[in-house]
């Protein structure tokens, strides 16, 4: 009894460790995007910083399926990862009992918390920025437009294709269009985990 409750011990202290981990990659991403206009890239925090999360990161660099021209999301995958093990370890600390269908129902709400979800809502939020940008056409808003179209654009493409028959139809129709599916789909996909979740949980 004693040697369990040391081991649950042991996995909640490394649970502790792991959420300490996941706030150091949070701060050298934030540090990130504001390294290019400051000097904060040449602050011994940040190096240092830098040699401790650098090493985790640059194991998801090559899942090119989580890449656009313009944005990296393979800090998700990274957080999804020590999160589903942060999970599991808290429950067996918690409890001293770990399940087949327990850590299948944390792995998935871990994935679609930590990747698809945030995927979803960022995909949703450039098509309405580019909608957006739709009535506000001026010669200051080119380049972002075709910064998002870099991103978004085999997206609508592929929307134009199957709902419109590859018929020509204007822009403000199409991004209104993929906003309304994009919604729908991430509608459809949140009941469909929350019920596979609780199907696991229950069994």
């Amino acid at each position: 009894m004693q040697e369990s409750t040391f081991i649950m011990k042991i996995a909640l202290g490394i649970a502790q460790i792991l959420a300490v981990y996941n706030l150091l990659i949070w701060i050298r991403i934030l540090m990130s995007w504001f390294a290019p206009v400051s000097h904060i890239s040449k602050s011994s925090f940040f190096i240092i910083l830098k040699k401790i999360v650098d090493p985790y990161l640059n194991l998801f660099r090559n899942v090119n399926l989580l890449k656009t021209n313009n944005i990296d999301f393979t800090p998700l995958l990274a957080f999804a990862l020590l999160s589903v093990i942060q999970s599991i370890l808290n429950l067996f600390g918690a409890t001293g009992e770990l399940s087949l269908y327990v850590i299948l129902a944390l792995i998935i709400n871990t994935l679609w918390s930590y990747i698809f979800s945030p995927f979803f809502l960022i995909f949703t939020t450039i098509i309405i920025i580019r909608l957006v940008l739709c009535f506000k056409k001026g010669s200051n808003t080119i380049t972002l437009i075709r910064t998002l179209e870099n991103i978004i654009g085999g997206y609508l493409n592929w929307i134009q294709k199957v709902f419109f028959l590859s018929k020509i139809v204007s822009d403000r129709l199409l991004l209104i269009t993929s906003t309304i599916i994009t919604v729908i789909f991430y509608l459809l996909t949140r009941t469909l985990i929350s019920y596979i979740i609780s199907y696991l949980l229950n069994l």
